[in-house]
C-alpha cells in the first residue's frame, strides 16, 4: 500500500516545484504532485491547473524538484547540505534511488523512494514511501534510520551512521546496510 504522511502531502500540494512522472510506457508527466494515494493505489498531480490522477502500477517513477528559494533549506545545517538531491544505493541487483529534502519541523533529513531496484520493489516497497530518515548529531555526523522490509506489511528501521569523514559532495557510505550511496543529480 501506498501511503503518505499529512505533513508531506501538504507540502508537495503547497510547494509548487516541478515534479516528473515517469510512466512505465515512456511518458513522461511534469507538474506538481499533489497527492502520493489519493487512494492507496492512486497519484495525483496538478498540470497547468489540471489534475491528473495515476495508478501507482502505471507509474516507473518519482522525482521531486528541489526549491528554487534556498530560505526553504536554510535551517539544516550547512555541512550536510550535501545530501539534498537525488541518490542511488549501489547495493548488487538492488540500485534504487530516493530523494533526500530537509523536514525542519522535525529537524531531519527525509528521503522518499523515487525509482525502484529489483529487489525493493520484490519485498513490497512502493515509489513514494518515506524509506529513510537522518538527524545531525554532531558537526561531523549524522544518525541514520533505514526501512528495510521483508514483505508488504513487514518491516523494520535500521539504525546506522553517516560519518562525513567517508563522504563528498557526490557519495556517502550507509552504515545501517553498509551500502554506498552515489548523487544522481
Amino acid at each position: 500500500m501506498r501511503y503518505i504522511s499529512v505533513s508531506l502531502a501538504i507540502l508537495l500540494a503547497t510547494a509548487g516545484f516541478a515534479d516528473t512522472l515517469v510512466l512505465r510506457n515512456g511518458r513522461t508527466v511534469n507538474g506538481t504532485v499533489i497527492t502520493l494515494g489519493g487512494t492507496p493505489r492512486e497519484i495525483r498531480i496538478d498540470v497547468g491547473g489540471k489534475t491528473q490522477s495515476f495508478s501507482v502500477s502505471d507509474v516507473s517513477s518519482v522525482s521531486f524538484a528541489l526549491p528554487a528559494e534556498p530560505e526553504a533549506q536554510n535551517s539544516y545545517p550547512p555541512e550536510f547540505g550535501f545530501l539534498i538531491g537525488e541518490w542511488e544505493s549501489q547495493s548488487p541487483g538492488n540500485l534504487w534511488h530516493m530523494r533526500i529534502s530537509w523536514d525542519s519541523a522535525n529537524k531531519q533529513f527525509r528521503g522518499i523512494l523515487t525509482v525502484q531496484g529489483e529487489g525493493s520493489e520484490a519485498v513490497g516497497f512502493q515509489i513514494g514511501e518515506l524509506v529513510w530518515t537522518a538527524e545531525p548529531t554532531s558537526q561531523r555526523a549524522l544518525a541514520e534510520r533505514q526501512k528495510w522490509r521483508y514483505g508488504p506489511l513487514n518491516y523494520e528501521w535500521r539504525m546506522g551512521r553517516i560519518d562525513l569523514g567517508q563522504s563528498s559532495g557526490d557519495r556517502w557510505v550507509s552504515s545501517a546496510n553498509a551500502c554506498t550511496f552515489l548523487r544522481v543529480r
